[in-house]
């Protein structure tokens, strides 16, 4: 339960009574920061990963921290959008979308923005429910992959842009056209010892092998 708003009443004390309340302190940014380095450095050593890639530990987590806390300030919670709750629960969704890559699909730089912001549309722009919600946090990761991994968001997913009625292409990727990023693990061969999770750009191989 939380607090009344967002759809919520408040809680009587009729009820109450029959209840022991545990509160949580909320985690400060340099202890989560701590927690989920900690698990991508285990991560990338186990999973022996490049150095490129290895070194990009701290910007995915404080990347992700930046989107986190943009949510919480701009995507609120109404009687339309009571769902819009966001917690520490989805920050570790984020980091262990990334552990589920390998080294042999997870080799550079750009790959790991790549499946960064994959799992930050698949955790928090899958949820959202109008274009206006997803433009603004369109907006913050690309602000996000800029200050933080130092690479242009449009240069990055410029294979995604698609043509407009003009037959051109406008250099810039929409809320739309990101949705056509995904990364999954059904690319595998039927019965494959190992399901890998990488980044599929081919959708007729990817139809043929959802069928």
């Amino acid at each position: 339960m939380g607090p009344p708003g967002g759809g919520r009443t408040f809680i009587t004390a009729r009820f109450l009574r029959h209840l022991n309340l545990v509160s949580i302190a909320t985690f400060d940014d340099d202890v989560m920061i701590k927690i989920f380095s900690t698990i991508l450095q285990w991560f990338f050593i186990k999973g022996k990963f490049s150095t490129e890639v290895a070194k990009q530990e701290s910007k995915i987590v404080t990347g992700t921290l930046d989107v986190y806390k943009m949510a919480f300030k701009e995507l609120l919670p109404t009687p339309l959008k009571s769902h819009y709750l966001f917690n520490l629960r989805d920050f570790a969704k984020v980091i262990i979308g990334v552990c589920l890559t390998d080294n042999t699909t997870l080799i550079s730089q750009e790959q790991v923005v790549k499946i960064w912001v994959h799992e930050i549309m698949r955790v928090f722009s899958d949820r959202l429910i109008n274009d206006n919600d997803r433009e603004i946090l369109l907006s913050a990761v690309k602000e996000t992959v800029k200050n933080r991994f130092g690479l242009n968001f449009d240069t990055v997913f410029a294979y995604l842009d698609t043509f407009n009625e003009e037959g051109k292409k406008d250099g810039t990727i929409d809320t739309f056209e990101i949705r056509a990023l995904m990364w999954t693990d059904v690319m595998s061969p039927p019965g494959a010892m190992i399901k890998r999770y990488e980044e599929s750009t081919d959708f007729v191989k990817l139809q043929n092998s959802l069928d």
